[in-house]
């Protein structure tokens, strides 16, 4: 008998991979993703409107907890990967296993996560922002750390559903999701529908209660009667501890990966909130149209990257390369699109965050985001590019060398800002950094895609459970 995993029913050359395919996978995705990117948006165009402190403290108050988060998120997230392998080799009565697993591991997370708000104050304290900013970044940051069960659950159970490419239960959920956060954001800052006026902790708990639904929602199907039997999603409950050390093998580093990148990412914002507040409130919005841009094409990348898990669990690298390459082209044609929407049309862009009937407009700040949009559409061109090549060969179990190359790459750009800063820069100077670093490591990407050494890794075991526990010939049973 082979050593090697084998489909039970063959990989249809013809269709698998097809950009028809992809693009009917990743549709519900990008929708899903988008929904994601629409929640941080509604957040910052409604606190943009309430005060210029509350948009400017959003931005790193939520990027300190995703960075704080991002271990979790990374490490349990990487079920997917697990799922999708699985599903390829044909040997769906894994899958429960992980999730539970993953469930097991989130539970622990959560708890973490919530004693981190211990530390809040003291944190943004350091950072030496001014102190109404300081306020609503502690404010905030806490509230998302007390609900961040619900962010590390949602990411472990939304790996059953990208896995199996199950795209549309996701993009319900998730866009079921984001509409709640949308109303109760509305209502919660401003005050409406009978609720008091939170602000900025009206944004935090909007989020928080919007992520639990999404929860209830896709943990609700996932225990339901139809996966049951296949899957065996309710019967594997128990702690498998040689799974997860499987999946800490290779979620660890991507969550490490998550972290660094993050990292690189939050010093930039609390680097920018020293420099200049007008600065940091012109970052954060144009953040927000920078996530409309790549949200997208996350989606894409995941479905793209859940296929190509599929062929790496079925042997097939040849097809992992054709559908990289397909849903790259697909990439950059959005990407470009964006760029040029940027240059061109700044104004309309930006005209929400603007809206002359909820207060004046601030000419200063205006200009500020016009020509920042400038620099986002330089390196739109290329972000597609690395947004594809990493979740495809994190897809394919390649973790550790994009641990060490993105851990190295990234800590360089945080201590480039640093020297920046020392060195009294400016917040242009501070984006050109940025922009260059973006636009470099797409290189490092598209090399280690080329040198065909992810073809052979896959993160699932080479034998089943079975029939390596299985005894020997004319054993005893």
């Amino acid at each position: 008998m082979s050593s090697v995993l084998q489909p039970l029913t063959p990989i249809d050359d013809a269709t698998f991979g097809s950009y028809r395919r992809i693009l009917l996978l990743s549709g519900p995705l990008i929708l899903s993703h988008m929904g994601v990117m629409l929640m941080q948006i509604v957040d910052g165009l409604l606190l943009a409107r309430y005060s210029k402190d509350a948009i400017a403290a959003i931005g790193p108050a939520g990027m300190t907890f995703w960075l704080i988060s991002g271990l979790f998120i990374g490490l349990v997230g990487y079920t997917n990967t697990f799922v999708a392998q699985y599903v390829g080799a044909n040997h769906p009565e894994r899958v429960g296993a992980v999730i539970w697993q993953g469930i097991y591991m989130s539970l622990g997370a959560g708890a973490l996560l919530a004693s981190a708000s211990l530390g809040a104050g003291w944190f943004f304290t350091v950072t030496g922002h001014a102190k109404a900013i300081r306020v609503d970044e502690v404010t905030y940051f806490s509230i998302l750390c007390y609900g961040g069960l619900v962010t590390i659950l949602s990411a472990a159970l939304s790996g059953f559903y990208a896995g199996r490419s199950d795209n549309l239960t996701l993009m319900v959920a998730h866009l079921g999701g984001n509409i709640l956060n949308a109303v109760l954001a509305w209502a919660m800052i401003f005050g409406r529908l009978g609720l008091p006026e939170m602000g900025i902790r009206g944004a935090a708990w909007a989020t928080v209660i919007a992520q639990t639904c999404q929860v209830l929602i896709l943990g609700t199907l996932l225990f339901g009667r139809q996966y049951r039997s296949q899957y065996r999603t309710w019967v594997d409950r128990q702690l498998d501890v040689k799974l997860i050390g499987r999946m800490c093998l290779y979620g660890f580093p991507n969550g490490m990966r998550y972290i660094l990148e993050i990292l690189a990412f939050d010093v930039f914002m609390l680097l920018m909130g020293r420099v200049s507040t007008d600065g940091l409130a012109a970052t954060n919005i144009v953040f927000r149209i920078n996530g409309a841009a790549f949200f997208p094409v996350i989606g894409l990348a995941t479905a793209v990257s859940m296929l190509v898990g599929q062929a790496q669990g079925a042997g097939r690298p040849e097809l992992s390369r054709r559908v990289t390459m397909r849903g790259l082209v697909l990439a950059q044609i959005w990407m470009s699109a964006c760029a040029a929407a940027m240059v061109l049309i700044p104004t309309v862009l930006l005209a929400p965050f603007f809206d002359p009937a909820n207060g004046p407009i601030e000419p200063e700040l205006h200009r500020l985001c016009v020509r920042l949009l400038w620099f986002v559409a330089a390196y739109t061109l290329l972000d597609g590019v690395n947004i594809m090549f990493m979740s495809v060969l994190t897809g394919t179990g390649d973790t550790r060398f994009m641990l060490i190359a993105s851990g190295a790459l990234h800590l360089s750009l945080a201590a480039f800002l640093c020297l920046l800063v020392h060195l009294g820069m400016g917040t242009y100077a501070m984006w050109t950094a940025v922009t260059v670093f973006i636009c470099c490591v797409s290189v490092v990407w598209v090399v280690r895609f080329r040198s065909g050494r992810w073809e052979s890794k896959r993160v699932i075991e080479h034998t089943p459970p079975d029939i390596a526990e299985a005894p020997a010939t004319g054993a005893p049973l």
